[in-house]
């Protein structure tokens, strides 16, 4: 791509998505040294855990009570077993980035997810792991705009979702033309504090209404429920994408189990204690957006709107890396290259009219963020790491480590398709 055609904070943008893996198919990224993989980074082990806190508190969190009452007991133990699974797992794909030398001294020689889908399978890994991270990014970015919908519906009832979804298409446009990550990492302080918000205000009404929860109501489970809220707990729990830059950017890189180990503790107490809470507080009527849930008044209207301005804020996020991987690509080159501004603009719009059009089509919150866990994420939380795991260190490995490795890989692509199948058909039911 003609260099002039991105501005310099773009370049160095698609610098950050390689490193992020959240990168094209370019083959740049093969050109990284291996002196710069291995260079020390500045974050300490505290900072390095609020990064990995601060990436699994997404807009998934809002849906955890409802997946408590579609998954019932059983997403008790998921609460427990899957942030152990999700350890285990960022463990091995770290592991994975790196190679013994020839003094057996570990060195890191890859990078990036695109790196690690063509050991599995070279020449097209790579495209098929792109494909899942940029559907990723898209559903995420659709779920902002359900989101907005769903909480400004029932804010304003007297105007239809479909409006609303509309009109936060209009105002999340504007967002997507910042120039880098750095730009619209300043708005993600709006998320953060809309998310504090959120949980304060639920747990406090949660603990003055617990005498109102059902015992029977959380007892009950079924094949299809569970197969709904598990990929939700598995989009709750899933930072890898963010690891491999995480351990990079650590100042003393051994301690990055223990920062992995202590950032899963901390956000399985905060999602069991809220989850739960909320759930016993509202029993059968839980619904897919918990604030919908909270009683009309100041406080309830104050929550979502700020919630409402922090999907607002937070869409760029998700397709700041969509825009980027298309800008680089040839067939956007050679149809736009005499008019960047232009084609700029034009495929802006694309994405966002594409994700308002899907969002209208599939408005149901808790399902679509169930669709994209099962989709996307077990690929990223399952299956990925253990297979590269396996090919990588078959013969290093003891036979429980092999027999863990494969269970895995079984449970993910059965909670792929399992959660796939019913999310999908609950997303197309009326």
């Amino acid at each position: 791509m003609d260099p002039h055609n991105i501005s310099d904070e773009e370049r160095q943008a698609i610098l950050e998505l390689q490193s992020s893996d959240a990168e094209s198919s370019t083959d740049e990224e093969q050109d990284v040294p291996i002196e710069d993989r291995n260079s020390t980074g500045n974050l300490s082990l505290w900072i390095a855990v609020s990064n990995i806190l601060n990436f699994v508190e997404g807009i998934g969190f809002l849906a955890l009570p409802y997946a408590v009452k579609r998954g019932g007991i059983t997403l008790i133990v998921a609460f427990l077993i899957l942030p152990i699974c999700s350890w285990y797992t960022g463990k091995l794909l770290v592991e994975c980035l790196y190679d013994g030398d020839e003094k057996n001294k570990q060195v890191r020689t890859r990078s990036t997810f695109k790196e690690l889908g063509e050991i599995i399978l070279p020449k097209y890994g790579s495209y098929a792991v792109t494909f899942f991270e940029i559907s990723a990014l898209f559903l995420g970015a659709v779920s902002y705009l359900v989101l907005c919908g769903s909480l400004m519906s029932h804010t304003i009832p007297s105007i239809p979702m479909t409006a609303w979804i509309c009109i936060a298409g209009v105002l999340v446009f504007p967002t997507t033309f910042l120039k880098s990550m750095t730009e619209i990492g300043w708005l993600s302080i709006v998320s953060v504090t809309a998310l504090i918000s959120v949980v304060v205000t639920v747990l406090w009404y949660g603990l003055d209404h617990m005498i109102k929860w059902d015992v029977q109501s959380v007892l009950f489970w079924n094949s299809e429920g569970i197969s709904i809220a598990l990929p939700i707990l598995v989009l709750a729990y899933n930072s890898h994408l963010i690891l491999p830059t995480v351990e990079l950017s650590m100042r003393e890189k051994h301690k990055f189990k223990v920062a992995l180990a202590l950032a899963y503790f901390i956000n399985a107490i905060i999602k069991i204690v809220f989850s739960f809470l909320a759930f016993l507080s509202f029993g059968s009527n839980t619904d897919q957006v918990i604030l919908n849930n909270l009683p009309e008044g100041a406080i309830r209207t104050c929550s979502s709107l700020l919630f409402v301005s922090s999907c607002i804020f937070s869409y760029a996020l998700s397709v700041f890396p969509i825009i980027v991987f298309i800008q680089i690509t040839e067939i956007y080159e050679y149809s736009f290259s005499k008019f960047p501004k232009i084609g700029s603009f034009v495929i802006r719009a694309i994405v966002v009219l594409l994700s308002v059009l899907v969002a209208i089509i599939f408005p149901k919150f808790a399902y679509l963020v169930s669709f994209t866990g099962s989709f996307s994420d077990s690929m990223f939380f399952f299956i990925l790491p253990c297979a590269v795991h396996l090919k990588l260190k078959f013969k290093e490995l003891k036979i429980y480590q092999v027999c863990l490795d494969v269970l895995l890989i079984v449970i993910g692509i059965a909670c792929g398709i399992f959660g796939i199948v019913f999310s999908g058909i609950a997303l197309m039911s009326k």
